[in-house]
């Protein structure tokens, strides 16, 4: 299932996008705390932030996807890292009217 999500790390972030589904989100995000690395000045605050997205990260495989099936949005915070994620619906997903006829 398609969705949208929105993640930031305070104050140092944040971002959006589409994905295909919840394991691209999660390798999305993942991309883009390794490319913050340069952003931090010590070792220990960038180590926090790793321990901060692997919680997410399990968070986001187990509850998150369950949420999602049911087609309600899913968030959560861990330390400074928030992430949103919203169910994305195409037409082909939408209930029909019966046609008259």
């Amino acid at each position: 299932m398609p969705v949208w999500m929105s993640w930031s790390v305070d104050p140092i972030s944040s971002a959006g996008a589409t994905a295909p589904d919840v394991d691209e989100a999660v390798r999305m995000l993942m991309d883009s705390i390794a490319c913050m690395r340069t952003a931090y000045t010590s070792d220990a605050a960038y180590r926090e932030l790793q321990h901060c997205a692997a919680g997410m990260r399990a968070r986001m495989l187990d509850e998150a996807r369950e949420v999602l099936r049911t087609g309600e949005q899913w968030s959560a915070t861990v330390g400074s890292l928030r992430v949103l994620l919203i169910p994305r619906r195409g037409p082909w997903q939408r209930p029909s009217a019966p046609r008259p006829g």
